[in-house]
């Protein structure tokens, strides 16, 4: 498929996907005073990362007209922390960027540090230099992290306590452009079915694909260390989400846009489903399929409905 047929495509073909693309006209849903650091979803409730160190939950439905209401889920002890991740069970997990550790919460019950050390940043295996994002197993029993200034993701058993060591699953060899380096990761994506971890390179200008615990992963989307605009390379990559169908969508910050890329064919190109004149940063699905945005910086949540 040519550059040109990319994107002009006049319906979806991806697995799962049909009909025509995302509404470009948004929604506002969610308005904040501070910077929100990240937003997920989970059983259609959306959850967001307020950088004044509070986790919300939304209580209004999801396919309301009207700006959501939202109540306060957990209101002490983070500093600055990225967007939760939620297992079967109910148990929230934070990365709390500000304070270099993951915080396991049940019900707004503190269950304690499962990675990092608190108010210690590191490169030790019992360490994180930041704790950006997180992604389950397959079994929800060990969660990824996204260790992203020290280039590399580590795996703790959700059971873990704080200062226990974690296990190298990607990168660690330096910030870079190689394969068996990457690049200030972000947000990360794990697929059960081919045990491919997914995560964005932002300074690489890819996504890489590995298998956890291999010593080197591939550039799945993108040219390392070249910045682009086509449908087969990306400029600042800042995050990612993977539907039920395995299709990937991708924040290419600095082109303003987001890429979706079919299963199976990630290295084929994607397909530019939105462009913005503000640079994306987080994203989430609903059920639905509806789109959810923050920009860099952003105090704001938008949706945009599938049609």
């Amino acid at each position: 498929m040519s550059t040109d047929e990319y994107f002009a495509f006049p319906h979806l073909n991806c697995a799962g996907i049909t009909g025509s693309y995302w509404n470009s006209d948004a929604l506002l849903v969610v308005s904040r005073t501070y910077v929100i650091n990240g937003i997920y979803i989970k059983n259609d409730v959306l959850y967001i990362a307020d950088s004044s160190g509070v986790i919300l939950k939304t209580t209004s439905p999801l396919n309301s007209t009207s700006p959501y209401a939202t109540t306060s889920v957990v209101s002490t002890g983070l500093v600055s922390p990225n967007a939760p991740i939620i297992d079967s069970q109910g148990y929230m997990y934070i990365p709390d960027f500000g304070n270099f550790r993951v915080f396991k919460y049940f019900n707004a019950t503190y269950y304690g540090v499962i990675a990092g050390i608190t108010g210690v940043s590191g490169a030790s295996l019992n360490q994180l230099n930041s704790a950006y994002a997180l992604a389950f197993d397959s079994t929800e029993s060990n969660i990824f992290v996204s260790d992203n200034w020290n280039s590399r993701v580590l795996i703790f058993s959700v059971n873990s306590t704080m200062g226990t060591n974690g296990t190298l699953i990607a990168g660690g060899n330096g910030s870079g452009y190689s394969t068996n380096q990457l690049y200030v990761p972000l947000s990360l994506a794990y697929d059960s079915v081919s045990n491919f971890l997914y995560t964005c390179n932002p300074y690489g200008h890819t996504v890489s694909q590995w298998v956890p615990g291999a010593s080197n992963g591939t550039f799945i989307i993108g040219t390392s260390n070249i910045a682009g605009s086509t449908p087969t390379t990306l400029n600042t990559p800042q995050s990612l989400i993977m539907d039920q169908y395995q299709n990937l969508y991708v924040t290419d910050e600095a082109n303003s846009r987001i890429m979706m890329y079919c299963a199976g064919f990630y290295a084929n190109g994607g397909i530019q489903i939105l462009t913005f004149s503000y640079h994306p940063k987080f994203i989430a699905l609903d059920s639905s399929m509806n789109i959810y945005l923050i920009e860099e910086y952003g105090t704001q949540v938008f949706k945009h409905a599938k049609l």
